[in-house]
């Protein structure tokens, strides 16, 4: 079981690969001794699973944009105005 162990310890630590990656594996191998070997790994359910990370969304919503464009002051607030008002802004959308 130190195998399993060692596998998942180095997707994450030498490979670097997703935290949905990492939970696809773990899940695989779960599967594998569960439902084909018909061994059951209860230690295995209670391992660390990566934390998935949160990302800031590429794309403002309409209802997004106006608070934004109220929040940017100065020399932003300016630069922003230069490209298009906040009514064009909305009306491409």
């Amino acid at each position: 079981m130190a195998d399993l162990e060692a596998f998942l310890s180095i997707l994450v630590n030498e490979r670097k690969v997703s935290a949905s990656a990492h939970n696809q594996a773990l899940n695989a191998v779960l599967f594998f001794y569960r439902e084909v070997l018909g061994i059951d790994l209860p230690w295995l359910n209670n391992i660390g699973r990566p934390q998935q990370t949160k990302r800031i969304p590429a794309v403002l919503t309409k209802n997004e944009l106006p608070g934004l464009l109220a929040q940017m002051k100065g020399m932003t607030a300016l630069l922003a105005g230069v490209t298009a008002s906040p009514l064009d802004l909305l009306l491409q959308v």
